[in-house]
C-alpha cells in the first residue's frame, strides 16, 4: 500500500472511486453543502496498491463559531477492498498531516459511529452543532487536533458553515 497526496491526474480515478463507494446519490447528502470550495490540497490523499488507486480521503475547511476548522471526508475505499486497512491508513495519515499544520483546533466528521472512535472521535450531543440538513442519529463526531482543541468550545448550539468560495476578480 502506498499513500500520497492526490494529484490532478488522479481526479478521474477518484471520481470513479467515489461513485463505486457511495453511489450516484452521494452529492445529495447534507454534508455536501459544506463543500462548495476546494478541499485542503495538502490533506487530499490517495491510497494505491500496484499503482491502482483504491482509496481516497479529503478534508475541507468549515467555519464553526467564527473559526476555521476541518471536516473529514469523504473517505472512500474500493468496495471489494474494504476491511483491508486502506481506510484506517488514510485516516491516520490524514489526521497526522492535519496536526502538523497546527492551524485547526478540531475535526468534524459525519460518518459511521462505530468506525471513527478508534481514531479518537467522540459523539457530539444532539443540538450542539447546527448542520445544513438532516443527519442520521449518532453520525456527527468530533476529534481534537491538539491537547486543548476542544477546551474553548461554547456550549452550543453552533452553526457549521461552509468556507466562503473565493471569487477571482479582474
Amino acid at each position: 500500500m502506498d499513500i500520497r497526496l492526490q494529484a490532478n491526474a488522479d481526479n478521474q480515478d477518484v471520481a470513479g472511486l467515489m461513485k463505486a463507494a457511495f453511489g450516484a446519490e452521494r452529492n445529495n447528502r447534507a454534508v455536501w453543502y459544506l463543500r462548495p470550495a476546494e478541499p485542503v490540497s495538502s490533506l487530499c490523499l490517495v491510497a494505491s496498491q500496484n499503482n491502482k488507486i483504491c482509496g481516497s480521503l479529503r478534508f475541507w475547511e468549515v467555519i464553526v463559531g467564527g473559526h476555521c476548522q476541518l471536516l473529514l471526508g469523504p473517505l472512500a475505499v474500493q468496495p471489494d477492498l474494504r476491511g483491508k486497512g486502506f481506510g484506517r491508513a488514510l485516516v491516520i495519515d490524514g489526521l497526522r498531516r492535519a496536526q502538523q499544520h497546527n492551524k485547526w483546533d478540531f475535526v468534524l466528521v459525519s460518518g459511521d459511529p462505530d468506525y471513527y472512535p478508534k481514531f479518537g472521535f467522540v459523539h457530539i450531543e444532539d443540538g450542539q452543532f447546527i448542520w445544513p440538513g438532516a443527519l442520521l442519529p449518532n453520525v456527527l463526531q468530533i476529534r481534537a487536533l491538539h491537547e486543548v482543541g476542544l477546551d474553548n468550545l461554547p456550549v452550543g448550539p453552533m452553526a457549521v458553515l461552509p468556507l466562503a468560495v473565493r471569487k477571482t476578480g479582474h
